[in-house]
């Protein structure tokens, strides 16, 4: 499995770059030709299931997708999400990790 990692740095504090990084559906906004469904009925956090169908037409594919841990940034404390991919073509897991720094997260 390929493993690669991207890092970002802003201004905003820890809180709100976790808001905003687990908003699912605003994902696709920055990734073409995909959408994102959160499953109805799924809370917000362990047990989210959501999935990015990306591609046009018969050309895409469901890259289904469960939180399997949820722990929000505090003061002082990195934010953890854990993804877990249960898709056919898109397999593994990601995750998210929000610090909070001296100038932002």
């Amino acid at each position: 499995m390929a493993v690669f990692r991207i890092e970002r740095f802003t201004s905003l504090p820890a809180a709100e770059s976790w808001r905003r990084v687990t908003d699912w559906e605003r994902h696709a906004a920055h990734v073409p030709l995909t959408t994102i469904t959160v499953l109805p009925g799924t809370p917000t956090g362990v047990g989210t299931v959501f999935v990015a169908r990306t591609g046009v037409g018969p050309l895409a594919f469901d890259d289904p997708m469960e939180v399997v841990r949820w722990t929000p940034p505090t003061a002082g404390r990195a934010g953890l999400c854990r993804l877990e991919k249960r898709g056919s073509p898109v397999l593994g897991r990601a995750s998210i990790d929000v610090y909070p720094t001296d100038s932002g997260s």
